[in-house]
């Protein structure tokens, strides 16, 4: 068996959601990081569905975990982190790293 993996994705939308559920689907535990200021739709309103060409996939609800700041949150340390944000968005990403690599 594979070990799992932590894996924070950051960027919540289509991109970032269809990788996250594909590692899910895997058996990864994958965190959302909503882009800051993004009118990104909320993850804490139902389960995330996707479908498509890498086929059907479901995240229940209670098992999607979604956090602001990865430097706060009790989830890492994470052995990967993925950014799927445009790059209209690098200074708010590199702000949102940032003190990740500073401590």
């Amino acid at each position: 068996m594979e070990p799992v993996l932590r894996i924070a994705i950051i960027g919540t939308g289509a991109v970032g959601r269809a990788l996250g559920s594909c590692l899910h689907r895997s058996g990864h535990r994958v965190v959302f990081v909503p882009r800051p200021g993004s009118s990104s739709e909320s993850l804490d309103t139902g389960d995330l569905k996707r479908t498509g060409i890498f086929g059907e996939a479901r995240i229940p609800q209670e098992e999607i975990v979604v956090t602001s700041s990865l430097s706060t949150t009790d989830e890492g340390p994470f052995d990967h982190i993925l950014v799927c944000t445009k790059t209209t968005a690098n200074d708010e990403v590199r702000n949102l790293l940032s003190p990740l690599w500073s401590s």
